[in-house]
């Protein structure tokens, strides 16, 4: 079996993981579910030698790991945010080989640390859909077939449950996370 067809298998078990995580309940479920993902495919990012996926993958799981410890007061959280922001964006900015796959990367890793530390609903699965979106368009340029399917179907995932959102929000306040997770009505 060729290198490029073992990278796609594992690929396809990492994105397996992934998805489930996109139709999960509760924002912490859903934080671990994808850390356990990525921890998959840093191996098929590093066997297709795309190396700013890898750190992206890499980042996923710190970042998952930063948001389900325990937050003292809103000060420390942003400091957790800017340090996890800047950080991430120069180690992928040092593999950046400058291509359109490597701004996707970037702006994909930017929108999934605001959705790591959102603090409402609505605003976790924005985010998420559009990283998830930007991930399948990085994924089509770097030639991986299960990071188009799969994306492609936490995109869907994540959009669906933003119209059970708005359907159940009749007004334009934000949900707050702990409302949502306690309430069978939102997603």
């Amino acid at each position: 079996m060729t290198l490029y067809i073992f990278a796609q298998v594992i690929g396809f078990i990492g994105y397996l993981l992934f998805t489930r995580a996109s139709f999960l309940q509760g924002q912490e479920t859903v934080i671990r579910a994808d850390a356990l993902a990525c921890s998959v495919l840093c191996l098929q990012w590093l066997l297709l030698g795309q190396m700013t996926f890898f750190c992206l993958n890499i980042l996923v799981v710190l970042t998952a790991l930063n948001a389900l410890k325990p937050q003292n007061n809103h000060q420390e959280r942003l400091t957790r945010i800017a340090m996890i922001f800047f950080g991430g964006s120069v180690l992928l900015l040092t593999f950046s080989k400058g291509t359109a796959v490597d701004s996707f990367v970037l702006i994909a890793f930017l929108s999934m640390v605001t959705s790591k530390f959102a603090t409402d609903a609505f605003r976790f699965r924005f985010f998420a859909f559009t990283t998830a979106l930007l991930l399948c368009m990085g994924g089509a340029l770097a030639m991986s077939l299960p990071a188009v399917i799969f994306n492609g179907v936490c995109a869907f995932a994540h959009a669906r449950k933003l119209t059970l959102i708005s359907r159940h929000s009749f007004v334009s306040i934000p949900v707050p996370i702990t409302k949502a997770l306690k309430s069978r009505a939102y997603p």
